[in-house]
């Protein structure tokens, strides 16, 4: 799988892991053999998983559709309160029980809206939202509801 690199500035992340020792010198073999770091090679086999077959992935087929579609890529934003308005639209199952109360705060508080909320569309509701409102907010907000995406 070849990389896709992400727009240039843009922020990575640190995740440490336990790895066994036999995983771990696969990685390192792994590496070798593709000329990338460790890191590079644990997002290739991540994005690998994300869009593999089987129900334990993030492609999904909607209902009366023929077409997967790539929910990682749908609801993949760099603002979070946009993450969470995609995942809500598309995948409202996927939310965590304060990822819903917190949607509905923002849903019902015109204040967050620079336009009406739609009803259907994922880059409709992002486009609607009043970003800076949220923003200045979003501290606040997720201080009482924990938000995990």
């Amino acid at each position: 799988m070849s990389r896709t690199p992400g727009p240039k500035g843009a922020k990575s992340s640190t995740l440490s892991l336990r790895l066994t020792q036999r995983a771990r010198y696969g990685l390192a073999l792994l590496s070798r053999v593709n000329h990338m770091t460790l890191g590079q090679v644990v997002e290739d086999a991540l994005e690998n998983c994300f869009y593999g077959e089987g129900p334990g992935t993030l492609e999904r087929r909607p209902a009366g559709s023929h077409q997967r579609i790539r929910v990682l890529d749908l609801t993949w934003d760099e603002r979070p309160w946009a993450r969470l308005a995609k995942l809500a639209y598309l995948m409202p199952e996927l939310l965590s029980r304060d990822e819903v109360v917190l949607w509905e705060q923002l849903r019902q508080q015109q204040k967050y809206w620079a336009q009406a909320v739609p009803a259907k569309g994922l880059d409709k509701v992002v486009a609607c939202m009043d970003h800076e409102a949220i923003a200045a907010d979003w501290p606040k907000l997720t201080g009482v509801y924990e938000v995990g995406i």
